[in-house]
């Protein structure tokens, strides 16, 4: 019995499992092109799910907000049995019922209804502007996330080369040294030059599991190493980037979504003040009505009313609930205009530090090219000298690994000045899924 209560558990789990939906199915084979890791990237998302439902929901909002415009149409209606003493008729103890059609349609409330409809829709402008937010953020961290990879890929394989060379020379030291021709102390130096490039190799392997962890967090897919080896370097995207810092700024202060989310803010704060306002004033409407009675209130038979007109309703006390609603209005509306004016700041500041910084990687790429350079120049001349017996085998071992490790710094230089130009980019709102086609 126990066995076979375990064999249902098993192929119900198992069936639960294989209908569950996931992202990456197993024989789905992993594409490595940008263009389409972001696509998959802004179709499968959670935030950009949840966001998508808060602009569905503030869509659903405005046309409920806009049948404000519109007539209303009710029916009511109620029977039973009614029983009226009269002092001097007779009393009346019949089955009634009432039936009454009532229409009406808003002539003015002097703001209220045109001020939530244009508040509402200032929400779904803003819902959108939240979406488009997100969207470019999950690209900058997206692209971000695919050059780290590209990076630790790269800084792997000079850390491997740079290992297999010094237990190279040094294996050719220890073969001098037991010939006689060698010294001890340059195996022992030759052994630290490598434990050194063990180290780069381990701190690289461990910045590639990172920044594997951080592709996965985004898009849902852990890539193997046979998917790391497949992908592409990333253009520098050169093409974006504004000559100046003003054109930058003006760019980030007419573009990026959060400032456009905090004058939303405003806007609508400033609709909730002429709304909270309104209520100073009366609300008239348009009615129509038509009832029909049978034995009601007393009186035997059928009775018709028809009956159409203006009808207003004005409050003329509520305990100041009205006066409190404009102060907390204009205390919203306020915040959002102090908030507007920080969120500008630290826009500026971004856009200024990621500017800085590209500028600061692109001048230190320059240097490690340069050094990068000499140090070929120098190797080149060291293992020369090295055949006409003038330099010792420990210069060319600590030469060529200066240089493999230059290299493999302007390297990560390159690839780190490229996330600083999609960090600009961000900035300044003009992160699109267009940067990315071919």
């Amino acid at each position: 019995m126990k066995k076979t209560l375990f064999a249902v558990m098993l192929v119900m789990g198992g069936a639960v499992f294989l209908c569950s939906p996931r992202l990456w199915a197993d024989s789905e084979i992993f594409n490595p092109s940008p263009e389409i890791l972001m696509s998959n990237l802004l179709t499968n998302h959670e935030e950009i799910r949840t966001y998508r439902q808060g602009v569905k929901q503030a869509q659903g909002l405005v046309r409920q907000s806009r049948g404000l415009y519109y007539p209303s149409l009710n029916l009511y209606g109620d029977t039973g049995f009614e029983k009226i003493d009269k002092e001097y008729h007779d009393d009346t103890d019949e089955f009634r019922h009432q039936v009454t059609l009532r229409g009406t349609q808003l002539i003015t409330d002097f703001g209220k209804t045109t001020g939530t409809i244009k508040k509402d829709r200032l929400f779904l402008e803003q819902s959108k502007a939240t979406l488009e937010l997100t969207r470019q953020r999950l690209m900058r961290d997206g692209i971000a996330a695919y050059i780290n990879i590209v990076k630790a890929r790269e800084r792997i394989k000079t850390a491997q080369y740079s290992e297999a060379r010094i237990k190279e020379l040094t294996g050719i030291e220890k073969t001098l040294v037991e010939k006689g021709a060698g010294l001890s102390s340059n195996v022992l130096q030759a052994k630290s030059h490598l434990a050194g490039a063990m180290a780069l190799r381990v701190k690289a392997q461990g910045e590639l599991e990172i920044a594997q962890n951080r592709f996965q967090a985004l898009f849902y897919h852990f890539p193997t190493n046979a998917d790391v080896n497949t992908f592409q370097k990333i253009a520098f995207p050169g093409a974006l980037i504004p000559g100046t810092l003003d054109d930058s700024l003006a760019q980030a202060n007419k573009a990026f979504p959060e400032i456009q989310i905090s004058r939303l803010d405003l806007e609508m704060g400033r609709e909730a003040v002429q709304i909270s306002k309104s209520t100073f004033y009366p609300t008239l409407n348009l009615f129509a009505e038509a009832i029909h009675a049978d034995n009601d209130n007393g009186s035997q038979g059928e009775r018709k009313d028809y009956s159409t007109g203006i009808e207003f309703q004005y409050n003329l006390f509520n305990g100041g609930s009205d006066t409190a609603a404009v102060k907390s209005a204009l205390a919203i509306r306020d915040g959002a205009s102090s908030r507007l004016e920080h969120i500008k700041k630290q826009v500026r500041e971004q856009v200024r530090n990621s500017w800085n910084q590209l500028a600061t990687l692109r001048q230190r790429k320059e240097l490690l090219d340069q050094q990068t350079d000499i140090l070929k120049n120098f190797l080149e001349l060291a293992k020369k000298e090295r055949t006409m017996g003038v330099r010792p085998l420990l210069d060319v071992l600590s030469g060529e690994v200066n240089y493999i490790n230059a290299r493999g710094e302007a390297i990560a230089a390159q690839e780190d000045m490229k996330i600083a130009a999609f960090n600009l980019i961000y900035a300044m709102g003009a992160m699109n899924i267009d940067i990315f086609t071919p």
